[in-house]
């Protein structure tokens, strides 16, 4: 085994500690921004691509610096690691104290996440190209290795130990407390000749952090900043994201009940009032007839309606899903769930798996009281594949119930399972579907259920629903069902199209009545772009070809090609790959960091053993990476464990495939090349973030990104023998 020399040493450590360290810091504000912008996905790619962007920028600037002021190593390095720190709280606590609307908008969430990175991005960066600058041409392969292998370690821990036990800002203070020991520990090498004043500094440095670390842990300001009067009671972390409960303190606002927030949603009260969802369980339960219906529930563990159908005799069984053990039991504390009954049952699962394995025709009524589809988490339950799931599961007559913001964006893919539909009115509107005879929206009819769907019912006149509704208001939503039905796109999970039309990205390629694309050049124009994304993508490629032929001929350049081309793989192979896990499996949100975290692990190990490992090995890396994104569209048609778990090794193969081929251009070029390189392939993997998630997915769906990932893969092979893995 080669001896390590003292400078390589600090080199590797302070790559070590910074890989951990900015992963931690990456995975703490992906969280954060998730949960304050609805759960939104799209944050990730908001955020990664600006973050890998600021970061190539400062390992360019690093590099430079370097060599035009001759930095000294230890100094130098313990400097940035401090300030990387410090940005890293300042980053945090914009995110937390900044104000954002309930909803949030596209633009908004843009500015924050091209905001907040920015300043960890740059000093991250700078610290890299510094000290890549000092190695030796036989030790380029350790620096890409440690500092993801750091990345890695830092993202499996956040994943299975912190990201449940430990807050958010409690865990960036000590895990910065470990940068800074290692940071000023080397640069105490330097200073302080004498072990005893050595000994005093550190002391010091480590008590001061860890004062500020349990000093600033406390998350219970931040809301009180946010709103007077109110504090945390209690942060929830569930698969899907972050449930705050928020107590009144003060007093003008006591005699107030609790506030719920899902990813910074305003939810309800606790405990919820029994009186808002009441009138959509009886229109649902009236569309079966039966006087014993068995139902299953698809809701918030907060939610009302459990207590609701429980109180109506009708329902002789139900059947409750939903996801977060911890939530279910609060909300069992709280006594919005009852504890145990004969007719009641709890199970806690994911629902899309649940329903792919209940018994075909058990169930009279299932009702979906599902998160918003502005995310693909809450997607999967507006999807025609769960749809065509829940009509297996229903009896011949069984009808099937959905809370939707607007009849228009689902009836396309509902009435492509379901012959009959109807709707009520309001603002918490559901959609009633069902291949039975029962479907209707006649109030009159419905009215005239009473006596046998409610019998021994004491709650009149809330139990007619003429009282409650408005006929007129009824046959004009069922007018706009029946004319969007033929016309709206069917909402898959291949294609998802809902979370894009949240933020309008794709609001043009929505062909609904009444819809924009006719009125302005602009829609037009962007109607012409989406449609057109064929020709688009064929053009782009044509063009870079034509670009990378020309410019290609010296190695220097067709190696600096590569280096684009590898980090437009990689971060688009984790990008589709992320947002095809969330779409078979959910549990994005919790599971994240691991995903990034295994893939950044598979990159360590390329850099480190691909020079190492036999020719067919290596043939081997280059052809799944070549296959791989395109053998992942075959995810979707398997369980979702197993598509969890081949999503997991595909990550960690596709991560030594391309940290494989960075250390292949790095070993043909200068030792002055490599931040140059590396943040190509940063700048090559914000762009593939950017064009495969906000304009080729919305437009053409997963096939065409996995495809485009496929070729450019292929055109890596350009780059000469060894540049192929």
């Amino acid at each position: 085994m080669p001896k390590i020399s003292g400078k390589l040493f600090y080199i590797y450590l302070f790559l070590f500690v910074q890989g951990f360290y900015s992963q931690i810091f990456q995975a703490v504000l992906l969280r954060e921004m998730l949960s304050r912008f609805a759960g939104t996905e799209l944050v990730i790619v908001a955020l990664l691509g600006p973050l890998l962007l600021w970061t190539a920028a400062g390992c360019v600037l690093g590099s430079l610096c370097a060599i035009k002021f001759r930095l000294k190593l230890e100094s130098s390095a313990a400097f940035m690691l401090a300030a990387s720190v410090i940005v890293a709280y300042a980053s945090y606590f914009i995110s937390a104290v900044f104000p954002v609307p309930s909803v949030g908008s596209f633009s908004l969430m843009l500015f924050l996440c091209v905001l907040l990175p920015l300043p960890f991005g740059i000093v991250n960066g700078i610290v890299y190209g510094v000290l890549s600058s000092f190695h030796r041409d036989g030790e380029r392969p350790g620096s890409y290795s440690l500092d993801a292998a750091g990345a890695m370690l830092g993202g499996v821990l956040f994943s299975l130990l912190f990201a449940d036990f430990v807050e958010p800002l409690r865990l960036l203070c000590f895990s910065g407390l470990f940068v800074l020991v290692s940071a000023f520990a080397a640069s105490l090498l330097c200073i302080a000749r004498k072990m005893f004043i050595r000994s005093i500094i550190a002391a010091a440095v480590v008590s001061a952090i860890a004062a500020l670390s349990i000093s600033l842990s406390d998350g219970d300001h931040f809301i009180s900043f946010l709103r007077r009067g109110w504090g945390f009671e209690r942060n929830i972390e569930t698969a899907d994201g972050r449930i705050e409960i928020i107590r009144p303190d003060a007093a003008e606002t006591a005699g107030k009940s609790r506030e719920l927030y899902f990813n910074g949603v305003f939810i309800g009260d606790c405990p919820p009032d029994e009186n808002l969802p009441f009138p959509n369980a009886v229109f649902a339960l009236m569309q079966v007839n039966k006087p014993s219906q068995k139902v299953l529930l698809f809701c918030s563990p907060f939610s009302a309606l459990p207590k609701v159908f429980l109180g109506i005799p009708a329902v002789s069984e139900l059947t409750l899903i939903c996801q977060g053990q911890q939530a279910v039991l609060t909300a069992v504390s709280f006594g919005i769930i009852p504890r145990k009954r004969e007719d009641f049952r709890i199970f806690i699962a994911d629902p899309v798996s649940f329903i792919g394995k209940s018994l075909p025709e058990e169930y009279d009524l299932i009702y979906v009281d599902a998160p918003s589809p502005n995310t693909f988490a809450g997607n999967r339950l507006y999807t025609n594949e769960f749809y065509s799931a829940v009509s297996k599961a229903l009896k011949p007559d069984g009808v099937f119930a959905g809370s939707f913001n607007s009849s228009a964006f689902f009836s396309g893919t509902v009435s492509s399972v379901f012959r009959n539909l109807a709707v009520n009115s309001g603002k918490d509107m559901i959609i009633v579907a069902g291949n039975g005879k029962n479907i209707t929206s006649s109030l009159a009819r419905l009215d005239g259920r009473t006596g046998r769907v409610l019998k021994r019912f004491l709650r009149f006149p809330e139990g007619l629903l003429s009282i409650i509704y408005s006929q007129r208001q009824i046959d004009s939503e069922m007018k706009k069902l029946v004319m969007s039905s033929g016309q709206s796109d069917i909402n898959s999970i291949e294609k998802p199209y809902l979370p894009f039309l949240h933020f309008n990205l794709t609001s043009w390629i929505s062909s609904l009545p009444g819809d924009a694309i006719s009125h302005g050049p602009l829609l037009k124009a962007l109607h012409f772009i989406s449609e057109s994304w064929l020709i688009l993508i064929a053009s782009m490629i044509a063009v870079y070809c034509c670009f990378r032929f020309i410019f290609s001929r010296k190695m220097g350049f067709r190696l600096m090609f590569c280096s684009f081309e590898n980090g437009f793989y990689s971060m688009g192979i984790v990008a589709v790959l992320l947002f095809v896990y969330q779409c078979c499996c959910g549990g994005l949100y919790r599971d994240l960091p691991a995903l990034l975290g295994v893939f950044i692990g598979g990159t360590a190990l390329g850099a480190f053993v691909v020079q190492r490992i036999s020719e067919l090995a290596r043939n081997f890396l280059m052809f799944f990476s070549i296959m791989a994104p395109v053998a992942s569209y075959g995810f979707f048609e398997i369980s979702p464990s197993s598509a969890a778990a081949l999503i997991f090794s595909t990550l960690f193969i596709c991560g030594i495939s391309t940290g494989g081929a960075f250390s292949e251009f790095c070993g043909r070029s200068g030792a002055s090349r490599i931040p140059v390189f590396w943040g190509l392939e940063m700048a090559g993997g914000a762009v593939g973030l950017c064009l495969l998630m906000l304009y080729l997915l919305p437009s053409g769906g997963f096939l065409p990104c996995l495809a485009l990932l496929t070729l450019s893969r292929i055109h890596l092979l350009a780059g000469g023998k060894h540049g192929r893995v």
